[in-house]
């Protein structure tokens, strides 16, 4: 009877950390409400590169690094959920290269928004995260620019325009406003994603969406989904 107590304490103490284990799980796939938007405005800027449909009332921001790991494998869910979502909202990419940790993240920005003014932005997208660990690897400046140039080909753009383009100041600062616009939104690692001003994970994009359009459309892309 003396453990008694002791007995007591340890199956409480189990059951409170299974509760918290399963709550902390349940709430992955659960967008924070608590969170406060940032400005949509500031979010989505100039919505250059976008996709969907452009006159929806849901935007979508994604804040990415081409050199990123995480923003690569992210990319499957995101086309998944384009795929199920894109005629109901607007999906806008905007560049956060991470200098620090990939080095060769800023001039693949460059280098998409250089293909960008063919209107060739999103099949560039796709080709910098398909082949990142290829020109992710490289460590001269100049042989990136090369293999830049040949993906740039591969798309049909030109290569001499694409050459004037890619480090000209122009294209460059395009690129800063996005990475200023992030850090001013308190983004500080990719991918971050917002909908609608408010910061949300990845899983979480359907379910947020869900909750912000019609009932009737919220029904009908959950049975898409099935």
């Amino acid at each position: 009877m003396k453990n008694l107590p002791l007995l007591f304490g340890t199956i409480l103490g189990t059951l409170l950390l299974v509760f918290g284990i399963g709550y902390f799980f349940s709430q992955s796939g659960t967008p924070n409400t608590a969170i406060e938007p940032v400005d949509p405005a500031l979010i989505a800027g100039d919505m250059r590169n976008v996709t969907g449909n452009l006159e929806s009332e849901i935007t979508i921001v994604n804040f990415s690094d081409f050199q990123c790991p995480a923003c690569k494998s992210t990319e499957s869910l995101v086309q998944q959920f384009l795929a199920a979502y894109g005629d109901r909202v607007k999906f806008v990419y905007r560049y956060f290269p991470l200098d620090g940790i990939h080095l060769n993240g800023r001039l693949a920005a460059q280098a998409a928004e250089a293909a960008a003014s063919d209107g060739k932005f999103w099949e560039y997208h796709h080709l910098l995260f398909e082949r990142q660990e290829e020109w992710g690897a490289i460590d001269d400046k100049t042989a990136l620019i090369n293999r830049f140039t040949e993906y740039a080909q591969e798309l049909e753009i030109d290569k001499d325009q694409f050459l004037e383009r890619i480090e000209a100041t122009s294209v460059a600062e395009l690129v800063e406003i996005d990475k200023q616009a992030g850090i001013e939104a308190g983004v500080n690692a990719t991918p971050t994603f917002f909908v609608n001003g408010l910061e949300t994970s990845a899983p979480q994009l359907s379910s947020v969406v869900d909750a912000l359009l019609p009932s009737t459309d919220a029904t009908g892309s959950a049975e898409e989904q099935q």
